[in-house]
């Protein structure tokens, strides 16, 4: 069987024209692409190389192909697990954030901001430049959530009074821990917040 024919019918037509154009121009290439063997399976290859001239002047192309079918696999999982992740974070009731030890928001999901009343995530953390200071109706409550992230790294049905963007008060259930690089310094906090 040709080499040509086992590439994908997919991909066939863009590695011709690409292989044709480093024929013309004789430069170096590097493309990916799909092959089908004979017994039906697919396999990832990443072909490199150059064209030239041989001693006769004919246009030729010397490289070699790799098998990249894990390093494929591997994207594509990453890419599903990435898929899910952003689905639930999107789509839960529970409002979930991350916010700088500071108290800075660096990222929330559509549900707390329902919950604080904003529009979007993105409005929320615009709006809120620090959680503890225009967040929490009695400063001290984010007094003992902080003390509790550096004593003990964690919160649990941590309950608070919050006020709303329009002004409105509500109590809410905050589950938190501290996020630690690999040298133990605090990065961030992580956790989820439920309107109770």
């Amino acid at each position: 069987i040709a080499y040509d024919r086992l590439i994908h019918a997919d991909d066939r037509q863009r590695v011709r024209a690409e292989l044709y154009r480093v024929l013309i121009e004789g430069r170096p290439f590097e493309v990916e692409y799909r092959l089908t063997l004979p017994d039906g399976t697919s396999k990832w290859v990443l072909e490199r190389g150059a064209g030239f001239r041989d001693r006769h002047g004919r246009r030729m192309l010397e490289g070699f192909v790799e098998d990249i079918t894990d390093r494929h696999r591997a994207v594509e999982a990453l890419a599903n697990a990435e898929s899910r992740f952003r689905s639930i974070f999107e789509n839960t009731v529970e409002g979930i954030y991350q916010t700088s030890v500071e108290g800075r928001y660096i990222s929330a999901n559509p549900a707390l901001a329902r919950i604080f009343g904003y529009e979007s995530p993105e409005e929320l953390m615009s709006s809120l430049a620090a959680a503890g200071r225009s967040l929490y109706v009695d400063a001290a409550r984010r007094a003992d959530f902080e003390r509790l992230m550096r004593e003990v790294g964690s919160v649990t049905q941590f309950e608070s009074q919050v006020h709303r963007r329009d002004g409105s008060v509500i109590w809410i259930s905050e589950n938190a821990r501290v996020v630690r690089a690999i040298d133990g310094r605090a990065l961030y906090y992580e956790g989820t917040v439920e309107d109770i």
